[in-house]
């Protein structure tokens, strides 16, 4: 399939990614909706038996202990404005003696009027099988759908959020109970009095908190956040949108963030997290280029791209203007304008929409060789060159011809750069005043130099040729024809901006430097 230019440069693509695929954004996020939390049975060992204990029965909610629902909570966190708190020792969900049960029912304890600090651990909030209001929002964020990274719960499919520093999300809940749990034993929990004076904290007894309020609104202060997407119950309707950053990503300080969470929070076998694994000297490499991107990894599903079906080979990238990333029972919905799409083995073009490897006829350079080629067999065969008029013989305006010949051919490389920044958000300059002559500068600079050649044959030659043999014929010199040879060097420019995927796609074929990379 062939056209004339690029839509500058947006498609409608709309895909499923399956529990069984990864994604994988970057750039600002802004998340929103409701979730249910995870079915768990057993948080605390058996919920029934912890249902069928006399003494939590009496405390607990019995609906709460039925369905119960939890999802984690990492750092800090605050809850304010509590009606009130139980606090019941762990002790208590196990097996008791009858002579050990006074002195433990005498350790629980009970607050009004106070608010609580969650920190330095990982926690898990337990709820009823109600929804619960999600909003997140960071102008600089790596996200990804992965297996939720707990024992135990890594058939749960979940949204995770890594940003530089510490951001916030807030979670609100609309009824009357919650439990509040420490997943680790360096967890912290301080409970305040409305003057703000500390009155209670688990340095000296892990327990259970048991909250009771009309509602509650709980604010997680950290740079990691976990979003469980358990559909075995009731579809959460969370909707992620992804656009690109102000700045460029940090990715080094934002994985550095994961070892701080110790033994509770593995990733080391996701993707691009790992220090072990080579994808995460790819994105960091690449940080200009991602943001506002979207990776896809093992993604099989089908891909359809302006209404057309396509397909990602296994791999695939994305570079969005907006995004909404929503979770269903099927997967994850992705729908979105791109800029700019990677099949796994081509960049998708438009005016090769329907060729394996992305390449098609070029119109406008087929149209300029027509021309370049009627005007050689003109003014050789039928057109008498007329004799020289125009002749140049001051030899410092030759020079100056030569001068501005080269200055074309400079000026149009570095047109060309720009283009490659604008579609791909790095460029060769950009990636050598950033981080000097690095290995990605190297495959820029090897790229944007095909890419000069490729616009020289597609325009600047036949049109070259045109303009050549149209001075001769009416009797200008070498000096005259230098003149314009060199602004002819600026059609490179256009072409390329026209044809930028598709020549990108030839490259590949000629070179495949992602391969290298990846």
């Amino acid at each position: 399939m062939t056209g004339i230019a690029e839509n500058q440069n947006n498609y409608g693509m709309q895909t499923t990614v399956s529990p069984n695929s990864m994604l994988f954004s970057l750039g600002k996020t802004d998340v929103s909706g409701t979730f249910y939390g995870i079915k768990n049975d057993e948080l605390f060992g058996s919920v029934q038996e912890l249902a069928d204990n006399p003494i939590v029965s009496s405390y607990i909610d019995s609906d709460l202990l039925e369905n119960l629902h939890v999802f984690p909570l990492i750092g800090s966190s605050t809850i304010a404005d509590i009606s009130n708190i139980t606090i019941i020792p762990n002790e208590i969900m196990g097996s008791i003696e009858l002579e050990d049960m006074m002195d433990i029912v005498g350790e629980i304890r009970y607050f009004s009027d106070v608010s609580i600090s969650l920190s330095n651990g990982l926690f898990l909030i337990g709820t009823s099988d109600n929804p619960i209001q999600y909003d997140f929002n960071e102008e600089s964020c790596f996200t990804g759908f992965i297996s939720l990274p707990f024992e135990g719960f890594e058939s749960v499919n979940s949204f995770f959020y890594l940003s530089e520093q510490n951001s916030t999300a807030s979670y609100d809940y609309n009824e009357d109970h919650i439990i509040i749990y420490s997943f680790s034993d360096e967890g912290e929990i301080k409970i305040f009095s409305s003057t703000g004076e500390e009155i209670w904290n688990n340095h000296e007894s892990q327990s259970m908190l048991y909250l009771d309020n009309n509602y509650f609104q709980i604010v997680e202060y950290s740079p990691i956040h976990i979003l469980p997407l358990d559909s075995s119950s009731k579809e959460s309707t969370i909707q992620c949108k992804i656009g690109p950053s102000e700045k460029t990503p940090n990715i080094m300080a934002m994985i550095q963030h994961v070892d701080e969470l110790g033994e509770d929070f593995d990733m080391n076998n996701i993707p691009f997290i790992s220090e072990n694994d080579g994808g995460l000297q790819f994105i960091t490499g690449l940080s200009s280029m991602l943001n506002g991107g979207i990776i896809f990894v093992n993604h099989s599903e089908n891909v359809k791209i302006e209404g057309v079906s396509n397909s990602f080979e296994n791999f695939g990238f994305t570079r969005v203007d907006q995004a909404t990333i929503s979770s269903s029972e099927s997967g994850v919905l992705v729908d979105a304008d791109y800029s700019l799409i990677f099949l796994g083995d081509h960049f998708y073009s438009s005016q090769a929409a329907t060729s394996e490897n992305g390449v098609g006829l070029p119109i406008f350079p087929i149209i300029f060789w027509i021309g370049a080629i009627i005007s050689l067999i003109l003014f050789k065969f039928f057109l008498k060159k007329q004799d020289k008029k125009y002749i140049i013989n001051d030899k410092k305006i030759h020079y100056i011809s030569i001068i501005i010949h080269i200055a074309g051919f400079i000026i149009a490389f570095v047109l060309l750069n720009s283009v490659v920044q604008h579609q791909f958000g790095i460029s060769f300059f950009q990636e050598i005043s950033l981080n000097g002559f690095t290995m990605i500068a190297g495959v820029f600079l090897l790229i944007q130099c095909v890419l000069w050649v490729l616009g020289f044959l597609f325009a600047a030659l036949p049109i070259g040729i045109i303009v050549s043999k149209l001075l001769s014929f009416f009797g200008f010199d070498k000096t005259y024809r230098h003149f314009f040879k060199g602004a002819t060097y600026l059609f490179i420019w256009p072409i390329v901006a026209i044809y930028l995927t598709m020549l990108i796609n030839v490259v590949l074929l000629l070179f495949n430097p992602f391969n290298a990379m990846i």
